[in-house]
């Protein structure tokens, strides 16, 4: 028994050397595979880079606005100054966050500043003014890992696989080996498996290097390698279906180029116009832009419009003495806050119609396996619009607790020190832990159905050869 087994096992190992000495006599597949291994290489290398440069960005600028901030407290005189004039010389930076696994998939990371500095003028103008483009817009495509994965893994799996049996079939030995081997489709699959396993480790094994000599957590390794296990899975099997015929190699590779520029390429970018047309929604420069007419349009009416507004969420200060000056801070402040407030339903709708894209956007998923796997990895590396929103909504409780802190001394006309001046709020963001327990159903669901085509296609073959 010991000896059969250990035979089976020798009598393996030689047909997996043999068909590795085959793949590598095929220029095309060997280019293929060193070309997409150095790509992932490379990328990974690049996305590190960014991630590397944005927390770079964010130390220099926060060092700098700190710095700022305690020279001008230097100047304020003992009796202290207008805390008015403080305030609205007086940027807070407030900086984006990244983990150790971030250089995945860099998504919308490149689009949105690593800091933005934050005073107490009107919030919205703020968000949106730093805004490169509107993030829901940026299509995937940053040279990382994810590009890697997502685009070239399937033309790997293309170049690979279109000939694994009609080589056989267009170089005459296939007559030979059905008249020599009673087990030709196991002696296929034994193909497939290892031309499948050559490609995975071209695109997983430089990030396990990578995370080996970052030594950053691992965890999340386990599960971007089941992702792209599955990912592989399905385009194998793809492809496989694609190339089972009596057709040429050439007319097999071409059939596979189609079906992957329709799965990764058409459907996806179709997908995205489809949702952009069935949901439009304003661009976030466009909130800027209004807040910005809000608030020059408030220099032209009467003051007590403004207050009215800001009264209606400050009823504390309701009872200050009024302006009868042609300028006063609590007046400035009161219409920045009066802009912010008219258009807090708008910017509320515009951030509810971006959710409700992404969301739409992650059911293109169940037709096209490339979005299934971007959406992850990107959620993996916390690239997705929720961190924007999410970020937006830090900001904005920063930007509230600032306000509460200076209007006191605005508003009843105190005298700030020095040591109030430092004592002014500092922005915190939430810590970020990469890959969370509640995001394992989305992966436990896209791992299922690929097992589940695998089995599906598994006998399928079965009874089409018998």
């Amino acid at each position: 028994m010991t000896r059969t087994t250990s035979s089976r096992w020798g009598a393996l190992g030689v047909l997996v050397l043999f068909e590795l000495r085959l793949l590598w006599r095929e220029r095309l597949c060997t280019a293929a595979l060193l070309g997409v291994l150095l790509c992932s290489a490379l990328a990974i290398s690049q996305g590190d880079h960014q991630i590397t440069e944005l927390r770079v960005e964010r130390e220099r600028v926060n060092a700098l606005l700190i710095a700022q901030q305690k020279q001008r407290a230097q100047t304020i005189p003992a009796e202290g100054a207008d805390a008015g004039e403080l305030a609205y010389y007086q940027f807070y930076p407030a900086s984006d966050t990244s983990h150790a696994w971030s250089f995945i998939a860099l998504g919308n990371r490149l689009v949105e500043p690593a800091v933005q500095r934050i005073r107490m003028l009107g919030l919205q103008a703020q968000l949106y003014d730093a805004q490169a483009q509107n993030p829901e817009n940026a299509v995937p495509g940053n040279f990382d890992f994810a590009f890697v994965a997502v685009f070239l893994l399937p033309l790997l799996c293309v170049v690979l696989g279109h000939n694994v049996r009609s080589s056989e079939r267009e170089s005459g030995r296939l007559g030979l080996l059905e008249s020599t081997t009673s087990e030709l489709d196991r002696l296929m699959r034994l193909r497939w498996a290892v031309r499948a396993a050559c490609a995975y480790l071209a695109v997983f094994l430089p990030l396990v290097v990578f995370a080996l000599y970052r030594q950053i957590p691992l965890m999340p390794l386990f599960w971007i390698g089941l992702c792209l296990l599955s990912y592989l899975a399905i385009w194998i099997i793809l492809i496989n279906r694609v190339s089972s015929g009596a057709r040429s190699s050439a007319e097999n590779a071409m059939r596979g180029y189609m079906l992957w520029l329709a799965l990764v390429l058409v459907i996806p970018q179709v997908g995205q116009l489809l949702i952009n047309q069935s949901l439009p929604t304003a661009l976030g420069k466009q909130i800027a832009l209004a807040h910005r007419r809000s608030v020059a349009n408030a220099w032209d009416i009467p003051k007590q419009e403004s207050f009215d507004i800001f009264f209606r969420a400050h009823p504390e200060w309701k009872n200050t003495p009024p302006v009868l000056t042609r300028f006063h801070w609590k007046w400035y402040y009161a219409f920045h806050q009066a802009a912010d407030m008219q258009l807090a339903d708008q910017a509320r709708a515009y951030n509810q119609k971006v959710l409700a894209r992404q969301r739409v956007a992650d059911y293109l998923g169940f037709l096209s396996p490339s979005v299934a796997l971007q959406a992850l990895l990107e959620r993996m590396a916390d690239s997705r619009i929720e961190r924007v929103l999410g970020k937006r909504d830090e900001i904005e409780r920063f930007h509230t607790a600032l306000r509460r802190y200076f209007y006191p001394f605005v508003f009843e006309e105190r005298r700030m020190r020095a040591e109030d001046f430092l004592g002014a709020p500092v922005f915190k963001s939430a810590n970020v832990s990469g890959l969370e327990p509640a995001h394992a159903g989305p992966y436990a669901i896209f791992w299922l159905l690929a097992t589940i085509a695998l089995v599906f296609s598994g006998r399928r073959a079965r009874s089409t050869h018998s």
